[in-house]
């Protein structure tokens, strides 16, 4: 059954005066806003003049006034436009209110005969997106006489907008990595035209994870995306092995609606990763390889190259001594020779009887017993070379020791130190309590210091090696920090 609507510009009956413009009010009697003035039932000159109503030649109504559409349909209401005068007129008609932007009146003009009736259709077709909100909305249809405009008349209807959902999970990322936990998002889009609550929730059915879904309550507005995090964990941890994927399901339950459910995996690494090994025998490798470029190459050149340096000071040290010994025989001949005269002197003395024998042998005697001294003949120096060795737990001290024997002095030219693990922690060189150097393990691995004015070491003294290990190096073979002193010069006997 058509329901019908009398538009609010017809005659009232004879004897009635025409009532208030409920337009004019500002709002509608269920609460709505209603059509704006100008778009009244009753025109302005209509309204003051009287005399016009008697002119009135429309009277236009909806068959449908209140109809109810989902966006994406249509719907088609019918609007009746009667001439009640006594000429043919022709009739404008448009939509006015928020429907107007998709909606249509079609035809859009009638010329209808005094008396008589015609017909037009209001065509609506809201589109399926979220800018369209559910809920009712006003409008009207204006029909215009064209030529008197000031009659025109203003039926109005409501249109429902039903609401619809269109809602689209989505996981990001959908494969993770982790050795302890992964993280991912879940991403609710609400593409439907009204707010709707949805239930979050993970599932492993496997039993392989934990999956913790944050919040597991979201309200997803229209046009609108909410996000949740995503958290999951291996039920066991794997210590080595190939990385394991493992699924997972995130579901969103919207209220009233099918469930969304969205698919994941994490690939769960073991917590020590594949390359330790090879990392391992790499590193082994490379100190191997660095120990033995030291003992077959560098060793023998550090220590050639110091034996060079001290050469030429033993060669004239060497030299100096046989002088010595040269001298020492020259004297000692010239002594004997001496001796020997005089003891001649003597015996022609006491042939001519100047001096009694006893006498001859007294100056004899004296000549022989005080002989002058002999230098002592000086022993040339000979090459040293000794090696210091400190083997220590890590943060423990440790020291090695060279002491100069009775009548030897030594000379120091070259120091090596050695630190081939590249332990961390301080070298200390000291004589007896004076220290002379001090370095950090850390800066070298191979260092040599020649000293061109020597370091000497009289008979007692003590060269002492002192080393504190803080951190044992990465090519270390043990739990033991490993550090060597070289200690290149030479060394002299005293005779006397």
């Amino acid at each position: 059954m058509k329901a019908a609507v009398v538009a609010r510009s017809v005659e009232p009956p004879r004897g009635r005066r025409p009532g208030p413009d409920r337009a004019a009010a500002g709002t509608r009697p269920d609460g709505q806003p209603a059509l704006p003035r100008a778009l009244s039932s009753r025109s302005p000159a209509r309204a003051r003049a009287g005399s016009s109503l008697s002119r009135m030649t429309v009277i236009a109504r909806l068959d449908h006034p209140g109809v109810a559409v989902e966006p994406g349909e249509v719907a088609i209401v019918d609007i009746t436009v009667h001439n009640s005068g006594r000429r043919v007129e022709a009739y404008h008609l448009d939509l006015v209110g928020e429907p107007a932007a998709w909606a249509s009146v079609n035809p859009p003009e009638l010329s209808v005969y005094p008396g008589d009736d015609a017909h037009a259709q209001v065509t609506f077709t809201p589109p399926r997106t979220a800018g369209v909100l559910a809920g009712p909305r006003h409008y009207g249809v204006r029909v215009m006489p064209v030529e008197h405009p000031e009659e025109a008349v203003v039926p109005e209807g409501t249109i429902e907008l039903r609401p619809f959902a269109d809602l689209a999970a989505e996981l990001s990322p959908r494969t993770s990595h982790g050795r302890g936990r992964a993280r991912h998002e879940l991403a609710v889009d609400n593409r439907g035209n009204t707010a709707i609550p949805v239930e979050l929730s993970g599932l492993d059915p496997d039993e392989a994870l934990i999956v913790r879904v944050s919040p597991a309550t979201l309200i997803v507005g229209p046009g609108e995306a909410a996000f949740a995090r995503v958290r999951v964990r291996p039920t066991r941890r794997r210590w080595t092995g190939q990385p394991v994927s493992l699924p997972f399901q995130v579901t969103a339950v919207p209220e009233g609606g099918a469930p969304l459910t969205s698919s994941g995996s994490m690939l769960s690494d073991p917590v020590l990763p594949r390359w330790l090994g090879k990392a391992v025998a790499a590193v082994l490798v490379l100190g191997l390889i660095a120990a033995g470029a030291w003992f077959a190459l560098l060793r023998p050149v550090v220590r050639s190259a110091a034996q060079s340096a001290v050469a030429v000071p033993v060669a004239q040290m060497q030299a100096q001594s046989k002088k010595n010994d040269q001298s020492a025989t020259v004297a000692k001949a010239a002594a004997d020779k001496a001796s020997a005269e005089t003891g001649a002197l003597g015996t022609k003395l006491v042939e001519k009887g100047v001096l009694t024998k006893n006498d001859a042998k007294g100056i004899g005697g004296a000549t022989a017993a005080t002989p002058p001294p002999a230098t002592p003949a000086a022993v040339p120096p000979a090459p040293f070379d000794q090696r210091l060795t400190v083997t220590i737990p890590v943060t423990q001290t440790g020291n090695q020791t060279i002491t100069v024997p009775a009548k030897q002095t030594l000379s120091i030219t070259d120091l090596v130190y050695e630190n081939p693990q590249g332990d961390i922690g301080t070298l200390t060189i000291r004589i007896d309590d004076t220290v002379l150097f001090g370095k950090g393990l850390a800066n070298f691995r191979d260092l040599t210091d020649h000293f061109v004015s020597p370091i000497v070491l009289t008979a007692g003294q003590k060269l002492i090696l002192d080393v504190k290990c803080a951190t044992q190096g990465k090519a270390a073979a043990d739990t033991s920090c490993r550090t060597a002193l070289i200690v290149l010069g030479t060394v002299v006997t005293n005779k006397s």
